[in-house]
């Protein structure tokens, strides 16, 4: 529907409202107190675990990823798996307690050494552990043959790679080095073939590359096989200068995936052996202060560094590249003990790059200062392309316009705040208020544009430019489209009733639309697209669209940050992309709420370098979005084990085989992912049973009840990441034995003893067949004599339809009678009687050919309906309120002997796919009853929809029916009498014409009070 929004000038006096505006208004270009932001170092998402949350001890002695990505922590208090969403460490293999070390090779198999000289093997793939050597109650024993005076080896629990061969080597307390077997069967050690003599004193040596490198207070010492290579003190890179030899004596040194690390001062180093010179290149630096660090691993894919202490446990770090800006201890005003506000509703990029947010703080990149705006209205800044801010006054519901000098130009009160201003051509604004829309002119004169009230209580929150013709006007009821030549405002009906407060173009095509508690939009070739959830369902109130550069959409919301592809959600508007891969972040990222803003004016901004800047409740939140990496959940699923009943199985065979009595099965699934866990989703399905995908629950465990006999499929599945239709896959066969009652030999006897059964029951059906002859003879009788009995009802059916046409003749003739003789005397007396005669005899000569066209439609109808023919050839479009409004009028003009009123109470239409005439019959039959049996009263005419359905609604205040009466209605009891007098439609021929519209009627009465009719019709 379209409305056009009438005009309404309002005029002001511009050099009053000037004279006002510096009450209230200061300019930007005061000077104030710059206040440094946070440090430009890298915030970090850590977790630490300790026994208090799943560790079995907090000393750790060894930490190594397993060949599928599970991290294996050795303490003092046994091993446990961490898988990054869960520990393990209840293993049923018996173990001493205590960890020596933890060691991987180079294919990531990993070994274990107790405290009692157990060697164990670790299977990642079941979460298990093999014991490959016996124990000898002395951690040390194992090596100490090597030293030739048997004396204990200084660093047992370090095993080091040395050259290309993968050979390893140890170090005694002498210094001495010392090479083992290059299988890494710790069973196995071959003879003293090399020994290289270290200078004596305190030394700390780690593998690097395919060399050793030792250092002590002096020097770095690099050794290859049998050679010291290098003995220097040289280094380059970011290492600081006045790092000296003790120091770096004392940094942590480790070795992971083939590289050689160092902490160092909070900083993490990689080393590379150039030019005859350790280089040192900065990883990450502002690293969490940790005491005591005694191992570690880092993970280049995830960029993750896991440091293991002494005695304070083990903490996860990953570098996070958002920022979060918030304002300290800034008083708004001087004199005044009102501090600034962190809660940013909206902000504004200006041409020296810097940012205007909302609570009047300028922010740069080095720090923010005030901007000597007064207190603002957090909902909207604007600058127009002359570079005049524009800003709301809080509390005071007043505009200003403000040029780059920081002079007020222009202001005035509304009666709310103005939440958005669109630039118009020849120097013009429209602005919109709260409840309306008003047009300031080049002269600064306003004019009000629409009254949004005439169409109810509707907020306005934006105006998107969709088209050089038209703007789009998001509100709290829906999308409304605005004619900038003729002022019209037509709601879109995709979104009739929907809370918009945010709309951003990304292409010419794609048009993003967030709403508060609906989801949010695509509006994609000419279409609008409901885009899915997430699994929180966060995305519910998208408060922000901010695209980047490499394709993706960053979503805010009150629940965390999203990014996704932006092709992703094109490709399931276009049916292509069966389910979307957000990824998923929250303030363990970096921010300091979860909770982001919308409805402003540019609650998300990217600035010229590339930073998105997002308005938070607890100041901005700052990113470069090339700088994120997500970690994906793109390791492989498995099944660590599966329990049938109690009994748990670690060792998981190609097909799992169920006895026929067994009550449960219970399959473990992991797969190894150290990011946000709403970011990991797991799928399982059997197909045998089920073909719907269902999502696996928090604790990874797959169940079924007494699944019956038969071959299944257990299929999983797990999104990777972005991109169309990303998942892997796993399958696992099921197999239930039958019962010995399922099986082919019972099934065999069974077929036996029928056969036996068939021949028994063969020569039973011989005896019985006389008996059953005599038996159809009788029935043949019987049917006779029914025959006989429908005979007689035809007869009655023929003298009903005789007496019928017989009433018809009677009821037709009176009204042709009177019709006759009006005519006659109108043409006998026409120029003897007055013209308001004339008029009033015309209209009564109206009303009975009215009458009897009616009665003969319906006549036929009925008739119709006796014979059997389908009357409802096809369905057409039925409005109800033009029927109810034919019915009334019809009715009024019949009815006015009665005096009674009729009213209809019905706004807006609904609509039917249906019989426009049968529908009128029946409304008209049932207002006709009400009118019989109602004298001065009120009948009232109503229609709702009751979702797939329509109910019209007859209520009268009559005289009432009793429940005996309605039953005799309804179940069509009514015998000739009912016709004697007169032929009346009543509720029977309503009852079949409802039955063939596939409609039904309920009847309320009760005697003295009214009677209520509703009838009830389907949509479609």
């Amino acid at each position: 529907m379209k409305w056009i929004i009438p005009c309404q000038f309002l005029q002001f006096v511009p050099q009053i409202i000037l004279a006002l505006s510096g009450i209230f208004a200061l300019p930007v270009n005061v000077k104030a107190q710059t206040h440094p932001i946070n440090p430009n170092t890298q915030s970090y998402r850590v977790q630490y675990f300790t026994n208090d949350n799943g560790l079995p001890q907090n000393s750790i002695k060894g930490l190594a990823f397993d060949e599928l990505g599970n991290l294996w922590i050795g303490t003092e208090g046994g091993i446990a798996c961490y898988n990054g969403q869960e520990i393990k460490k209840d293993f049923e293999i018996e173990t001493f307690k205590r960890i020596a070390y933890v060691k991987s090779t180079k294919n990531r198999i990993l070994y274990i050494l107790d405290g009692a000289g157990n060697t164990f093997r670790i299977n990642g793939k079941s979460l298990s552990l093999s014991k490959i050597s016996p124990g000898s109650n002395d951690p040390y024993a194992f090596y100490s043959h090597i030293s030739s005076d048997k004396s204990k080896l200084e660093i047992l629990n370090k095993v080091y790679r040395a050259d290309k061969h993968f050979q390893y080597i140890i170090i005694s307390t002498a210094g001495e080095i010392y090479q083992l077997g290059d299988n890494y069967d710790l069973n196995l050690i071959e003879n003293e073939s090399i020994k290289i003599n270290l200078p004596s004193g305190r030394k700390k040596i780690t593998q690097f590359y395919d060399m050793v490198m030792a250092i002590d207070s002096f020097q770095f010492h690099l050794i290859k096989n049998d050679k010291v290579l290098k003995s220097t003190n040289s280094r380059s890179g970011d290492l600081p200068p006045d790092v000296k030899m003790p120091e770096l004596l004392n940094a942590f040194y480790f070795q992971s995936e083939g590289n050689t690390y160092a902490v160092l001062r909070n900083t993490l180093f990689i080393l590379s052996y150039k030019n005859n010179e350790l280089d040192f290149k900065t990883i990450f630096t502002g690293l969490p202060e940790l005491i005591g660090i005694n191992s570690a691993v880092f993970s280049t894919a995830n960029e993750m560094l896991i440091l293991g202490t002494y005695t304070n446990g083990m903490a996860v770090i990953q570098p996070s590249p958002f920022k979060s800006i918030i304002a300290g201890n800034v008083i708004l005003n001087p004199g005044s003990n009102t501090n600034i506000s962190n809660n940013i509703m909206s902000q504004l990029l200006q041409a020296d790059t810097s940012i205007i947010a909302s609570n009047g703080l300028q922010y740069k990149k080095d720090g923010y200062t005030q901007t000597g705006l007064p207190e603002l209205f957090p909902y909207h800044l604007f600058n127009d392309t002359k570079n005049n801010l524009w800003y709301s006054l809080n509390h005071k519901y007043t505009l200003v316009r403000q040029n780059p000098t920081g002079d007020i130009t222009w202001s005035r009160k509304f009666p709310y705040y103005v939440f958005d201003i669109k630039e118009l051509p020849d120097n013009a604004y429209l602005l919109a208020e709260s409840t309306d829309l008003y047009l300031l002119d080049k002269n600064d004169s306003i004019k009000l544009l629409n009254s949004i009230s005439k169409f109810g209580k509707m907020d306005i929150y934006k105006v998107f430019d969709f088209s050089p013709t038209h703007f789009w006007i998001a509100t709290d009821r829906g999308i409304y489209t605005f004619d900038k030549k003729n002022y019209e405002l037509e709601i879109i009906p995709e979104l009739e009733g929907k809370y918009v407060r945010t709309m951003l173009r990304t292409d010419d095509q794609n048009i993003w639309i967030g709403t508060y508690g609906d989801g949010y939009y695509l509006h994609y070739q000419n279409q609008f697209h409901k885009m899915p959830l997430d699994r929180n369902q966060s995305l519910l109130f998208s408060h922000h669209f901010e695209p980047d550069s490499k394709g993706y959409l960053w979503i805010s919301t009150n629940n965390g940050l999203f990014q996704v592809l932006e092709a992703d959600l094109v490709a399931y508007a276009q049916n292509k992309n069966s389910k979307i891969y957000y990824q998923n972040y929250d303030k363990t990222y970096g921010f300091s709420t979860n909770e982001f803003n919308g409805g402003g004016t540019n609650p998300g901004l990217t600035t010229q370098d590339g930073m998105i800047s997002l308005a938070s409740l607890n100041g901005l939140v700052w990113f470069y979005p090339e700088n994120v990496k997500p970690v994906l959940p793109d390791k492989p699923i498995y099944i660590t084990s599966y329990a049938i009943d109690s009994i748990v199985y670690d060792s998981v065979p190609k097909t799992i085989i169920l006895e026929p009595d067994f009550l449960r099965i219970a399959i473990s699934v992991s797969t190894p992912f150290f990011g946000n866990p709403l970011n990991l989703s797991i799928e399982f399905r059997l197909i045998g049973q089920d073909t719907t995908w269902r999502q696996l629950d928090g604790d990874k465990i797959i169940k079924f009840n007494n699944l019956r006999h038969g071959n299944y499929m257990l299929q999983l599945r797990k999104q990777n990441g972005f991109g169309i239709n990303n998942y892997s896959y796993l399958e696992q066969e099921i197999i239930v034995k039958p019962h010995f009652y399922n099986t082919a030999l019972f099934y065999l006897i069974v077929a036996g003893l029928l056969v036996i059964i068939l021949v028994f029951t063969w020569k039973r059906m011989i005896r019985r067949y006389q008996s059953q002859k005599d038996k159809l003879e009788k029935n043949i009788i019987e049917r006779t004599e029914n025959l006989a009995i429908t005979v007689d009802e035809l007869k009655k059916i023929t003298q009903q339809n005789e007496m019928l046409l017989g009433i018809l003749v009677h009821d037709v003739k009176a009204p042709l009678s009177f019709t006759h003789e009006l005519i006659k005397n109108l043409d006998f007396y026409w120029h003897d009687i007055k013209e308001e005669e004339k008029r009033m005899y015309i209209s009564e000569l109206s009303k009975s050919t009215l009458k009897l066209s009616i009665f003969m439609q319906e006549f036929l109808t009925w008739m119709t309906l006796q014979q059997g023919v389908n009357i409802f050839a096809g369905k057409n479009p039925v409005y109800i309120k033009h029927v109810l409004t034919s019915v009334t009028e019809f009715m009024e003009m019949t009815g006015a002997n009665k005096e009674n009123r009729i009213i209809l109470e019905m706004e807006g239409n609904l609509t039917v796919k249906s019989n426009t005439q049968l529908v009128e019959i029946i409304v008209r039959n049932i207002v006709e009853n009400a009118c019989k049996y109602t004298d001065k009263g009120v009948i009232s005419l109503s229609a709702i929809q009751i979702e797939d359905q329509v109910c019209i609604i007859c209520e009268d205040n009559g005289q009432g029916i009793t429940a005996s009466e309605i039953q005799t209605l309804l179940e069509q009891k009514g015998t000739e009498a009912d016709f004697s007098s007169s032929f009346k439609m009543g509720y029977q021929v309503i009852i079949k014409i409802l039955d063939r519209l596939n409609g039904k009627i309920e009847i309320t009465s009760q005697l003295g009070v009214g009677t209520k009719v509703k009838i009830f019709l389907p949509v479609e």
